[in-house]
């Protein structure tokens, strides 16, 4: 194997038969079936292009949407010709992102949310709302829990010297022993949390 920065993988996302694979070149598609890649997408939208980086995505409303360090972009899942950048929605601060840089996507109750480096926003169809509690907020990993019996979805999210949890439209953080030195990185649950040089984080009851 050969080590390329260029070419560093941020994620894999698998839908049906076909895996997203999140690089700095964008957005590849590989089928699971066939084993073979079917292009690259690296450039979203038309006019106000975005591109580069791509961090993580998600399928939501039969769209599927792609977290950059350009913005979001998004597009039908029925799209037949994601190749072509006009076929993607654009999504950046001009559109209430807090920041274009987007590390990550999620899903609590019926609601999308978007992690950036300045703050929490969520989608209301039209545009991004920012979350004002988390301005400011380097969100790298969130992750929704759903209680059972309870239509109300908790979305747990880590900045890398903190978590917290967003319940009902507040923002409470949630004490956790974080040695001094030792920053976070993802969420792996609700109880484990991944470092970003110090191994694992288990948290006990």
């Amino acid at each position: 194997l050969r080590t390329d920065p260029i070419k560093r993988i941020n994620g894999l996302r698998a839908y049906g038969d076909t895996l997203y694979v999140l690089s700095e070149l964008g957005v590849s598609l590989f089928s699971l079936s066939g084993m073979e890649f079917r292009g690259t997408y690296g450039m979203f939208g038309a006019g106000n292009t975005i591109g580069g980086t791509a961090e993580d995505l998600l399928a939501f409303h039969q769209r599927l949407w792609v977290a950059t360090r350009g913005g979001i972009a998004s597009t039908p899942l029925s799209n037949s010709n994601p190749a072509d950048p006009g076929s993607w929605q654009v999504y950046t601060t001009n559109q209430g992102l807090p920041s274009a840089t987007v590390y990550r996507l999620a899903i609590a109750g019926d609601s999308l949310f978007a992690g950036t480096d300045q703050g929490l926003a969520v989608f209301d169809g039209l545009r991004w709302d920012t979350i004002s509690a988390t301005l400011g907020y380097s969100i790298l990993d969130m992750q929704s829990s759903n209680s059972s019996g309870n239509p109300v979805d908790r979305l747990s999210f880590i900045t890398s010297t903190g978590k917290y949890d967003y319940i009902n439209g507040a923002v409470s953080a949630e004490t956790i022993p974080v040695p001094s030195g030792v920053g976070l990185q993802r969420i792996a649950t609700q109880n484990v949390l991944a470092t970003q040089e110090n191994g694992l984080l288990v948290l006990r009851n």
